[in-house]
């Protein structure tokens, strides 16, 4: 196997040190087992990307770890954070689960924010494909952790986990995103984690906006009236949220004031995070990426002029996120199309459809092909 540089460490030398350490957990450990079935890599991408991975979970028994504990060793290499984790430790809290405290649990978040944060650089597939297994490690390992000192943290970061996965499966698998929505509010509700419950009800919310729904902007404001029932109880990130999604409500029900008053919130508390807020796909929550919402609610708002003139004024501000940009110009497209410039809001989603499909991002390729639905078109 040739090398490949994924992160800092390369990709065979980051294999074999997981290999010796897993080695002794099961004699049956194998290079190809390790690495879940991954493909090699193609000679212009050095990121390595494991296949769906099919997941049989069991109660109790050393092979059940063994195996949840490849699936997490095989994520931490191919998200390069093999360095700055110590996988002999890892290695001994998976054996005793009894012993999951809270560092072990740290080191789970920060994974999950990894895999979340490649969401506007690598194919979508891939990511949720890495995010699977990475979830069926901690999903094996929550009930033969009972009882441990960072047992109530692994819930909850399992169920953090669980709705990221089903906001990046919304785009590409409706169903997927659905049951891990519903599992993490399975899971919050039978620990009594109220921020658990808005999370899983805010990616249900979330999921609402997307073309293929039926859902009306009455069905989203009263689905979100069940978050604000715990908003005394959640996080800053959390409230953010609530806000950002009751914008996207108020303005598809034409509620401009309401509307106006929820970004405005949103806006406050972004403002706010600090660098500890910013995990899952929290990590690019700023004040350009409010301002993108507030041009988007514009565009239901009826108020498409200053809509496309907030964005294009966005755009310049969104280097660091050419995925995010291209996402944006998709909205620039569609509101371009309801100001009658039929010709360049075709031309324009058709340059924002080639790129997202050739690099596979499954939530701007959903935004350009209803340019094009709504145009009577079809995507080319």
């Amino acid at each position: 196997m040739a090398e490949a540089e994924l992160g800092r460490e390369p990709l065979f030398g980051s294999a074999v040190r997981i290999a010796r350490v897993v080695a002794s957990l099961d004699a049956e450990t194998t290079l190809a087992g390790l690495l879940l079935g991954a493909e090699a890599p193609s000679p212009h991408r050095a990121r390595v990307w494991p296949a769906p991975v099919e997941v049989t979970f069991g109660i109790g028994g050393d092979r059940t770890n063994r195996r949840e504990l490849l699936k997490l060793a095989g994520v931490l290499m191919l998200t390069g954070t093999t360095e700055s984790v110590d996988l002999n430790r890892v290695a001994w809290v998976t054996a005793n689960p009894q012993h999951v405290d809270t560092k072990l649990v740290s080191v789970l978040r920060t994974l999950t924010s990894t895999i979340v944060r490649q969401r506007w650089e690598v194919a979508t597939p891939a990511l949720i494909s890495t995010m699977q297994a990475h979830l069926a490690y901690m999903k094996a390992l929550v009930p033969l952790s009972s009882g441990a000192p960072g047992h109530t943290e692994l819930v909850r970061v399992t169920g953090e986990t669980a709705v990221w996965t089903g906001r990046l499966a919304e785009y590409v698998d409706a169903e997927l995103a659905r049951d891990q929505f519903a599992y993490a509010h399975e899971l919050g509700e039978a620990f009594e984690l109220p921020d658990i419950i808005s999370m899983a009800a805010l990616g249900q919310a979330h999921s609402m906006t997307l073309p293929a729904s039926r859902a009306t902007p009455e069905d989203r404001l009263r689905h979100l009236e069940r978050v604000a029932a715990y908003v005394d109880a959640l996080p800053i990130t959390l409230r953010a949220w609530l806000n950002l999604e009751r914008s996207e409500a108020f303005a598809a029900a034409q509620l401009g004031v309401e509307c106006a008053d929820a970004i405005d919130r949103a806006e406050e508390l972004v403002a706010a995070f600090t660098d500890d807020d910013r995990h899952g796909y929290f990590f690019d929550w700023n004040v350009e990426k409010m301002a993108v919402q507030r041009g988007c609610t514009l565009i239901d708002l009826g108020d498409l002029e200053r809509s496309i003139q907030v964005m294009s004024e966005t755009l310049p501000r969104m280097d660091s996120y050419p995925g995010m940009q291209l996402s944006l110009r998709s909205d620039i497209a569609e509101a371009m199309r309801r100001l009658g410039e039929r010709t360049g809001a075709l031309d324009l989603a058709h340059e924002v459809y080639q790129t997202a499909q050739r690099e596979g991002y499954a939530h701007t390729i959903v935004w350009a092909t209803r340019v094009f639905t709504r145009a009577g078109e079809r995507p080319y």
